[in-house]
């Protein structure tokens, strides 16, 4: 019953709806309807035992109470965390189309770092080249490093 208490103040803030605990109920739940109490102590042979009947039903009535209460105030269907499980959903959905822009993105980059690689290497051959032809008509230009 403690546990059930300790739900019920919790269950505020995970946005659970749980039927409100009476007082009877927990008072119930705290002793024994059977347990010797000085009321009961007065009494003599079928009066105690007709006493102590009298205090198991009253306890069962305010479980029953309870329970009925409980069906009415039934929690919507579904887990809790199904509100949680929906947005991180939609979050992996939405990083899902990132990855997707990201991947097609990268494959247009490296189309183009092909074509840049291309033009590098005919832009190199042109370059020795014209290097070579400068350093023999005027001695002065030494090969640069290269790139």
């Amino acid at each position: 019953m403690r546990e059930y208490e300790s739900l019920q103040s919790n269950a505020e803030t995970l946005d659970i709806h749980l039927p409100k605990i009476s007082k009877d109920l927990v008072e119930s739940f705290g002793h024994d309807p059977a347990g010797v109490t000085g009321a009961t102590r007065r009494l003599r042979s079928w009066q105690a035992v007709e006493d102590i009947s009298h205090r198991i039903q009253r306890q069962r009535q305010t479980f029953s109470k309870f329970m009925g209460s409980y069906d009415q105030e039934l929690p919507p269907a579904g887990c809790i965390l199904d509100k949680y499980i929906v947005d991180l959903l939609e979050q992996l959905e939405a990083l899902k189309h990132h990855s997707e822009n990201i991947a097609s993105g990268s494959d247009a980059v490296a189309i183009l770092l092909k074509s840049v690689q291309e033009v590098e290497g005919q832009v190199k051959t042109e370059y020795n080249k014209t290097v070579a032809y400068a350093s023999v008509v005027y001695p002065q230009v030494r090969l640069s490093p290269s790139f």
